[in-house]
């Protein structure tokens, strides 16, 4: 799995490099915010799970940035990303770490959830700057699975916009609609 997220993240990361100052004012499939707010969140994801994962615990505050710059966007980009992976590359899969909104989860959960929250928001991302985003099928799978599990629980996700309604056999529209992005329809919805 740290290999897919490896391949998601490089993926991500060409996108990011691509982004001009217009460019963060786009707005993106999730509801409310532009392409700067959702890199914002991105980069304090990164940053918190790579906290959690590298020293068994990372604060809520980890998890929040405030805001990007597009002076600093790429260079920030990549040293959390790198962060990231080499906090997942030296944790055993089996540790159990706290995560802030969470509990205690094992490193191998917190590595799937990553995956997705990558490879999700690479499509949100591709979205806004128009441009289509569909990661390898290895990652689709998992994701897929991950999608129907969240989308299944009774009580919802406080990550992701409640599930839309399915159709057609495309493993990838499938866990974007379970996860609230109206793939395929040209609606803007979901949460981060």
């Amino acid at each position: 799995m740290l290999t897919l997220l490896r391949d998601v993240a490089r993926e991500l990361g060409a996108m990011v490099a691509r982004i001009t100052e217009f460019d963060l004012e786009r707005p993106t499939p999730c509801a409310g915010w532009d392409l700067r707010r959702l890199l914002a969140h991105q980069l304090g994801q990164q940053d918190g799970f790579a906290q959690a994962v590298a020293t068994g615990d990372a604060p809520g505050s980890a998890f929040e940035r405030e805001t990007v710059t597009i002076d600093r966007l790429e260079p920030e980009w990549r040293r959390s990303t790198a962060e990231l992976l080499s906090a997942f590359e030296n944790a055993s899969a089996d540790r159990v770490i706290r995560l802030a909104g969470f509990g205690q989860l094992r490193v191998a959960t917190v590595l799937g959830m990553q995956l997705l929250d990558t490879a999700v928001h690479a499509w949100d991302v591709g979205s806004a700057l128009g441009e289509s985003y569909r990661p390898a099928d290895a990652v689709v799978s998992d994701i897929v699975a991950s999608a129907r599990r969240i989308a299944g629980r009774p009580e919802g996700s406080p990550a992701f916009a409640g599930p839309l309604e399915v159709a057609g056999d495309d493993e990838w529209v499938t866990a974007l609609r379970l996860l609230g992005r109206a793939a395929g329809d040209g609606a803007r919805w979901g949460r981060a």
